[in-house]
């Protein structure tokens, strides 16, 4: 006789067989089969798992929410970043990059994708992250052609400290800004806050803009409307938009553009056919990727 599946809300199972995310809480449950745990560690911030699955790769788990999966990371990490940089309204000439979250390092990769950027900072609160992602994510801490890890490119620079009090310290401001959080709860939690995207646009140089993780119409449509409305008080506009998750809730996640007032969905088309090594943005992706029909903006 087979064995039961044990399944636990946002955990693993006893067995640990099997981690659970609740999507939505006692009435939707996501599993996925684990083959080994790689780290369990409680960090001065959060529960941190590092999860090998049968059908998703390696899986970083904070608090019991799935942050990256090998499986579906490069969709995610490339529409967050590479819109707000190939846009038709981006500001011309040398640009410099603020990941804030993020310490997976996709994000980052992303933006060094990108000849223009001179310059790269990457904030995460938690050392843990990062060191998770050296020790077990090497697609995701490397440089773009592959050459090496993240630390590796001159261009790149890695602060651990509050993204809040990093931004508030910093003098030059940036071309993109990328709010690569977890959901508002915990750490992240000021991270969604209005204050902290006035913050935002105040350290975005005209031209530029600024992409956040949005949350989800199906599952958070609260967390969607308060980064949508908070970056248009801040920012003049923001446009949410869809990328595809093979591990988020409802296989569609949603990601905020905004701008100074030029419309994030218009390309760039020389500046996006000019990136080398991506797998799903494209020029021709690119507007399609704010259709949400009006069913969504009423």
């Amino acid at each position: 006789m087979a064995k039961p599946i044990e399944i636990l809300p946002d955990a693993l199972s006893p067995s640990g067989d099997w981690y659970t995310d609740s999507w939505q809480p006692g009435a939707l449950l996501w599993s996925v089969h684990v083959r080994r745990v790689l780290r369990d560690e409680q960090t001065p911030y959060q529960r941190l798992r590092v999860l090998e699955t049968e059908s998703h790769g390696r899986m970083m788990v904070l608090d019991e929410a799935v942050q990256v999966a090998e499986s579906d990371e490069a969709c995610y990490h490339e529409l967050l970043v590479h819109p707000g940089l190939c846009r038709r309204g981006a500001s011309q000439g040398p640009k410099r990059v603020l990941v804030i979250g993020g310490g997976d390092g996709g994000a980052a990769r992303e933006a060094l994708r990108h000849p223009g950027v001179t310059h790269v900072d990457l904030v995460d609160i938690d050392p843990a992250v990062t060191r998770a992602a050296r020790d077990f994510f090497p697609t995701l801490w490397v440089r773009p052609d592959g050459s090496g890890p993240l630390d590796d490119d001159p261009r790149f620079h890695l602060h651990h400290e509050d993204g809040l009090t990093f931004l508030k310290g910093q003098s030059e401001p940036y071309d993109l800004i990328v709010v690569d959080s977890t959901d508002p709860v915990g750490p992240g939690e000021v991270l969604f806050s209005n204050a902290f995207y006035a913050l935002v646009a105040e350290h975005t140089r005209p031209g530029g803009a600024a992409a956040v993780q949005g949350g989800s119409f199906w599952y958070l449509p609260e967390v969607l409307e308060r980064a949508t409305t908070g970056l248009a008080a801040a920012f003049g506009r923001a446009e949410p938009y869809v990328c595809w998750s093979d591990v988020y809730p409802g296989g569609l996640w949603n990601l905020v553009l905004a701008t100074f007032g030029d419309d994030p969905a218009e390309v760039d088309r020389e500046r996006a056919g000019a990136l080398t090594g991506c797998r799903f943005y494209s020029a021709e992706v690119h507007p399609a990727l704010f259709a949400l029909g009006r069913w969504r903006r009423r």
